[in-house]
C-alpha cells in the first residue's frame, strides 16, 4: 500500500489541477497505512550523509533530527542573510559578499533558494520504514506541503522518495508564487562492499508573477500616518508596474555515482579503506523564461529599455549539461586520511532567443582529507583547467583545524584561491529587448578565513577577508559590467548561546564592508537575537518552547531587482533596511510530532516602519502562520 501511495504521488506531480486537495487526501491515507506507533527519538533510523562526489566514502551516521527545531520558520525574513522580495517563491539575493565559483556556472541564481537541496545528496539507511510529513499554512493563502519516505529493502539496498509543493497569492497584485520539487533515489552496496552506486532523479519547477515593485511609494510612505489596519488607503491597494509579467523555472537532474574497490575486499566491515575507482555522471536541464504581454514603458525606461505599447517582452534561457568525473581514491587503512586524483570532463549546450552555444570544459584535480599532524588536521584540494571553458582558470583551497587547551577551543584557518570566468549568462545573453556579447577577463578572488569556537561557553567568532579583481556585476541598464580595479571585502561574525535554567538566549552580530570604490552593496551590520523558554512537560512527554526572534540590518543602498533578466542591479541612491523584524512563536513536540503557531512581523504593529529589503519590495505584513510536522516509524 505504501509503494502504491508513492507511485500515485509521483503521477500527481505532473498534474496541476486540484493537486493540493488530492495530496492532502493521500496524506490522510498515509496516516491510516503507517499507523501511529512511535518509539523514543534515539531509536529513530539513522541517516548517512554523503556527496555526489564520492559515494564510496565511509558513512558517517547521524540520527534523523527529531528534536524541537526552527520548524516554525519558513524563510521570509533575513535570518539566512538573503534579501527577500516579500513573498516565498520570489527571487533572492545575498546580503553578504560571495566569491565566484570555478568552472561553468550558468549565472541563473536568483531563484536558487526556492529549490534549495535540489543538488543535495543524502544517503539514507533504515532498518524500518521512515516517513516524514509536514504542512505549513500562512498569510495570503501560503501553503507548504512536504512529504518524505525512505526504506531499506535489505541492509544494503535503499529507496527514498520526496515531494514538496508551496505557493502563496502574495500581499500585492500580481505577486503569486508556486513551486514544486520531486526526488527519487536509490542506493546499493554489495555484500563485500566491492561495488556500490547512488542514483538520484530530481525535478523542480515553479513560477512567480512579477509585480516589479510598487508604482508609487507615496501611499506606502503614508502608512506611518494611516496605521497598519487601514483598509481604505493602505499599501495593499497600491498599483504595481506589471499586470501580466511572469517568470518560470524548470529543472531536471539525473545523477549516478559509482565506485569499484580494487584489491581484496573485507566482508567483515563496511569501512571503506583501500583503493577505489570512482565514476560520477549527471545530466541536467535548466529552463528559465520570462514574458510580459502588457509592459509599462515608464517602468522599463528606468532600466534604459525602450519599448512601445505593442511590444511583448520575452526571454528564454535554456541549459543542457552532461558532467563526468573520474578519479582514483586511496583511503589509508586505520587512518582517516583520503587522497583523490582525477579528471572532470563536462559539456553544456546553452540556448537563448538568438543563438545556441556548445561549451566544453576539462580540468584535473587532486585533494587530500584529514591529513593529521599531531593536533592539527589539514584538508586541501586543487583544480586546474586543461582545455575548453575556463582553461586558464584554477581553484585551490587549504583548511587547517585544531583543538587547543584540552579541546576547549577549536581553531579553523582557511584559504581559497580562485581564478574563473564569470557566470556564462554574463558573457552571452539574448532576450527580446536586452542582449549582450561580452569578452570579460577572468575574475580573481583570494579568501582568507579564521574562526574560533568555544563550545563549552557557547561562543563562536569567525572572520573572512576577500581580495577581488575583475569583479562582474549588473549595471543600471541591466547589462553586465566588469570592474577593472581591485577591491577588498571583510566580514566578522560573533555568536553566543546562553542558557539560564529553561531560558535560552542566542545572540548573533555580523559586521562587514567593502572598499569604497567597489560596486557592491552590503549592509554593514546584521543583528539577530532569539530569546526562548524551553523545557519538557507532562513527565517529559512533551518538549515545549515559546519565544521571540528579532532580526535587523543597518540601512544601505540595496540592489534593485530586474524581473526581465532575473538579476539584481547595482544602484547607490535608494536606501532600505534599518527596521526591526520580530516574530513571536509557540511550538511543541510530542514524540515524532511537532507543531507551531507563529506571529510574524509584529514589528509592523509596534514600529510601523517601511520594512523593505529590496527597493520597492516590502516584506510580508503582520500575519499568523501555523504548521505540523510528523515522523512515522514503527
Amino acid at each position: 500500500l505504501i509503494e502504491a501511495f508513492f507511485f500515485a504521488l509521483f503521477l500527481l506531480f505532473s498534474c496541476k489541477i486540484v493537486a493540493v486537495k488530492i495530496t492532502l487526501s493521500l496524506f490522510l491515507f498515509l496516516l491510516g497505512v503507517i499507523g501511529f506507533a512511535q518509539t523514543d527519538s534515539n531509536i529513530v533510523r539513522k541517516v548517512t550523509q554523503s556527496s555526489f562526489t564520492d559515494y564510496s566514502s565511509d558513512l558517517e551516521q547521524s540520527h534523523v533530527d527529531t528534536v524541537l527545531s526552527t520548524f516554525y520558520y519558513y524563510g521570509i525574513d533575513g535570518r539566512t542573510n538573503i534579501t527577500s522580495l516579500g513573498n516565498p517563491g520570489l527571487a533572492y539575493g545575498s546580503m553578504i559578499f560571495n566569491s565566484s565559483s570555478y568552472g561553468f556556472v550558468s549565472g541563473e541564481t536568483s531563484f536558487d533558494k526556492n529549490y534549495e537541496g535540489f543538488n543535495e545528496s543524502i544517503v539514507y539507511q533504515t532498518n524500518i520504514p521512515f516517513a516524514r510529513v509536514s504542512y505549513t499554512s500562512g498569510p495570503k493563502k501560503f501553503q507548504n506541503f512536504d512529504i518524505f519516505y525512505t526504506q531499506n529493502i535489505n541492509p544494503r539496498f535503499n529507496l527514498t522518495v520526496g515531494f514538496k509543493t508551496f505557493g502563496s497569492t502574495g500581499f500585492y497584485v500580481n505577486q503569486s508564487t508556486t513551486g514544486r520539487r520531486f526526488n527519487l533515489q536509490n542506493s546499493y552496496r554489495t555484500k563485500n562492499n566491492k561495488y556500490g552506486y547512488f542514483l538520484k532523479f530530481s525535478v523542480a519547477s515553479g513560477y512567480a508573477t512579477e509585480n516589479g515593485g510598487i508604482k508609487s511609494d507615496s501611499v506606502y510612505n503614508s502608512l506611518v500616518e494611516l496605521g497598519p489596519f487601514d483598509t481604505d488607503n493602505n499599501k495593499l491597494k497600491v498599483l504595481v508596474w506589471h499586470e501580466s509579467a511572469i517568470n518560470h523555472y524548470d529543472k531536471r537532474l539525473l545523477n549516478i555515482s559509482q565506485y569499484y574497490r580494487i584489491g581484496k575486499s573485507d566482508s567483515s566491515t563496511l569501512k571503506n579503506k583501500g583503493v577505489f575507482i570512482v565514476l560520477n555522471n549527471d545530466g541536467f536541464v535548466d529552463d528559465n523564461w520570462y514574458e510580459d504581454k502588457l509592459p509599462d514603458s515608464t517602468y522599463y525606461s528606468g532600466f534604459n529599455v525602450n519599448i512601445d505599447s505593442n511590444d511583448v517582452l520575452y526571454d528564454k534561457y535554456h541549459n543542457f549539461g552532461l558532467r563526468n568525473k573520474l578519479f582514483l581514491k586511496y583511503a589509508i587503512r586505520n587512518n582517516p586520511t583520503i587522497i583523490r586524483m582525477g579528471v572532470n570532463s563536462n559539456i553544456y549546450r546553452n540556448t537563448n532567443l538568438v543563438n545556441e552555444n556548445l561549451i566544453d570544459e576539462t580540468n584535473v584535480f587532486a585533494s587530500f582529507d584529514n591529513l593529521s599532524f599531531s593536533k592539527v588536521k589539514l584538508n586541501a584540494s586543487f583544480t586546474k583547467g586543461v582545455s575548453g571553458f575556463n582553461s586558464l582558470g584554477y581553484n585551490g583551497d587549504v583548511n587547517l583545524n585544531s583543538s587547543l587547551f584540552s579541546n576547549q577551543v577549536r581553531v579553523d584557518f582557511g584559504m581559497l584561491f580562485n581564478r574563473s570566468l564569470p557566470g556564462y549568462k554574463q558573457l552571452r545573453y539574448a532576450g527580446s529587448h536586452v542582449s549582450w556579447e561580452n569578452d570579460f577577463n577572468y575574475v580573481n578572488t583570494n579568501d582568507y578565513l579564521l574562526s574560533f569556537n568555544l563550545d563549552s561557553f557557547g561562543l563562536s567568532l569567525s572572520s573572512k577577508v576577500s581580495m577581488v579583481s575583475n569583479y562582474v556585476y549588473y549595471g543600471s541598464d541591466l547589462k553586465p559590467r566588469q570592474f577593472g580595479d581591485s577591491f577588498n571585502s571583510y566580514l566578522v561574525s560573533l555568536n553566543k548561546h546562553l542558557v539560564l535554567g529553561s531560558y535560552h538566549f542566542d545572540f548573533g552580530i555580523m559586521y562587514q564592508g567593502v572598499s569604497d570604490n567597489a560596486p557592491v552593496n552590503l549592509p554593514n551590520w546584521i543583528g539577530k537575537v532569539s530569546v526562548y523558554y524551553q523545557r519538557f512537560l507532562f513527565d517529559n512527554a512533551m518538549e515545549f518552547r515559546y519565544g521571540i526572534d528579532y532580526w535587523q540590518n543597518s540601512k544601505y543602498t540595496a540592489d534593485y531587482y530586474a524581473p526581465l533578466t532575473r538579476s539584481f542591479v547595482y544602484q547607490n541612491e535608494y536606501e532600505v533596511g534599518d527596521f526591526p523584524y520580530l516574530n513571536f512563536y509557540i511550538s511543541a513536540r510530542i514524540k515524532g510530532a511537532q507543531g507551531f503557531v507563529n506571529f510574524q512581523n509584529i514589528g509592523q504593529i509596534l514600529f510601523r516602519e517601511n520594512y523593505m529589503m529590496v527597493p520597492y519590495y516590502p516584506l510580508q505584513d503582520f500575519g499568523i502562520s501555523f504548521g505540523l510536522k510528523w515522523d512515522f516509524y514503527n
